[in-house]
């Protein structure tokens, strides 16, 4: 029996975890090594999930939209002729 390798090199968490399970899904045996090619704990790595930089981007987009939707809705109650009053 013939046994292949192939490596790839990538800092993208989320790509590393997708190809991986894209090869088990296949039937392979898969596993992440890091740069000395001592092979990774997944597990931690499962957990992690959204990096800190994806979290502070979803929600400054989260207050964006709701910022937005607040204006509007207080727009809408100006141009009605019945100001909201706080």
């Amino acid at each position: 029996m013939t046994i292949w390798t192939i490596r790839t090199e990538t800092d993208d968490l989320e790509s590393v975890r997708e190809m991986v399970e894209d090869q088990r899904n296949r039937g392979y045996n898969a596993w992440i090594e890091d740069e000395s090619g001592q092979r990774l704990d997944e597990e931690p790595l499962k957990k992690s999930g959204r990096s800190l930089h994806q979290k502070a981007l979803g929600f400054i987009i989260w207050g964006i939209a709701i910022a937005v939707t607040l204006g509007a809705l207080y727009a809408c109650s100006l141009l009605s002729g019945d100001p909201l009053r706080i």
